[in-house]
């Protein structure tokens, strides 16, 4: 369970970062799809229809793109992490196998 941890964490930062990323795009489809017939109900009990698919597309996109490249990016500390783990276990056996 614990053998090759450097490569479990980097395989995981992989998953991680593809399940974001495509978390990203469909929650962005769905801004975009639900967008066409937003509704909200105000504090005083007012309901305001704001039927615009432009904004609802624009912020669609902008979940898309800047969820899935932050989700990207954050996925380089644990891959990076999970580099480190495994070299330094190289390290450590071919410290182990010079003796």
């Amino acid at each position: 369970m614990f053998n090759n941890i450097g490569i479990k964490i980097k395989t995981l930062a992989k998953v991680l970062a593809v399940l974001g990323i495509v978390g990203s795009i469909l929650l962005g489809l769905i801004i975009i799809i639900a967008g066409s017939s937003f509704s909200f109900e105000t504090p005083t009990g007012e309901t305001i229809n704001a039927s615009s698919p432009a904004i609802a597309v624009v912020l669609g996109l902008c979940v898309m793109i800047f969820g899935s490249l932050s989700s990207w990016i954050s996925n380089f500390i644990l891959y990076g992490f999970g580099q480190l783990v495994d070299n330094t276990d190289k390290m450590v056996e071919a410290k182990s196998t010079k003796k």
